[in-house]
């Protein structure tokens, strides 16, 4: 007599790939109590990317400095995730990447660099290409604020701490009237 018998394999926490083993039948046969039967299972997934964080605010920067934050992209899938393409829409938004190849389960970083070159609201986008068919074009938002710096220079008496007026301030060089100055 031959019995076919339905089971389920949970592969959930397995990785892409080629796996064997044995399902290992038990009955009441006083001949054959038990049977082992060979079992090829082949694991096929996709990528599956994750952003964190998906939107970056710099808030307050000043002109001319380089202000950077990292941004984690994680493979969630089953599969490697490839990353390729990468895009800045703003010349004052520029970035680099440790690795664009994530197997399951790692994660790299990116780092995206803004430096404003005038004081202005800035926004833009830095765009790149994925293996994940969920998502194959991805995109992170940036913003940030373009700010001059500003110096104030009290001039005071080293002894007494009394304020000097009419005082000259020489800094890095070049000499300033005590004030503010940006």
């Amino acid at each position: 007599l031959v019995m076919n018998v339905p089971f389920k394999v949970d592969a959930s926490m397995l990785v892409v790939g080629s796996y064997k083993g044995f399902v290992v039948v038990q009955s009441n046969d006083l001949n054959n109590p038990t049977i082992s039967v060979p079992v090829n299972l082949t694991i096929t997934g996709q990528p599956k990317i994750s952003v964190f964080p998906n939107n970056i605010d710099f808030g307050n920067s000043l002109i001319n400095v380089v202000a950077s934050q990292v941004v984690s992209i994680k493979n969630t899938g089953g599969d490697t995730l490839r990353l390729s393409s990468f895009s800045s829409s703003i010349s004052q938004i520029s970035y680099t990447i440790a690795s664009t190849k994530i197997n399951p389960g790692e994660s790299t970083n990116l780092t995206i660099n803004f430096q404003p070159n005038a004081i202005q609201n800035y926004t833009g986008l830095v765009s790149f290409i994925t293996n994940d068919p969920n998502n194959p074009n991805y995109t992170i938002s940036v913003q940030g604020i373009g700010l001059l710096a500003t110096v104030h220079f009290n001039v005071a008496d080293g002894s007494t701490g009394n304020p000097i007026t009419n005082a000259t301030v020489i800094f890095n060089g070049i000499s300033l009237d005590a004030g503010t100055y940006q």
